[in-house]
């Protein structure tokens, strides 16, 4: 059985937090299915490049802090705080340039020791009172 939680790990801190697509492969199913808290609902890793493309595009230095992994059989639940600051245009707001925290979780499905499919729900009304 695959290491969960080094996974979880490597994708937030070497894919989302260097915002480096070269590592999609690496910890990607190649039909990886993505659903996440700005709407986007993926199949591929080209689809899921674009949305790695368009939160760097809303926040170039967000930031992912895991706070808590459970692991059972061929899933895990993370508890997850996005930081960042509001650079790019979401929800119909434009750039505000003001700093923004909120936490989220995502469920992973892991699958011949790379991630399968992951569920990500952020809690966008904090979200959207801070860039008020």
């Amino acid at each position: 059985m695959i290491n969960q939680e080094n996974l979880i790990q490597r994708f937030y801190n070497n894919l989302w937090n260097k915002f480096d697509k070269s590592q999609i492969p690496n910890l990607l199913k190649k039909d990886f299915k993505f659903r996440g808290t700005f709407g986007h609902v993926t199949n591929g890793y080209n689809d899921f490049s674009k949305a790695v493309d368009f939160v760097k595009n809303f926040s170039p230095d967000q930031k992912i802090t895991i706070l808590d992994i459970i692991s059972e059989n061929n899933k895990s639940f993370a508890k997850i705080k996005f930081s960042g600051t509001h650079k790019g245009k979401i929800f119909d707001i434009k750039a505000t340039n003001k700093k923004f925290s909120y936490i989220g979780c995502a469920i992973f499905t892991f699958e011949d020791n790379l991630i399968k499919e992951l569920w990500v729900l952020g809690d966008i009304y904090n979200l959207l009172n801070q860039l008020k």
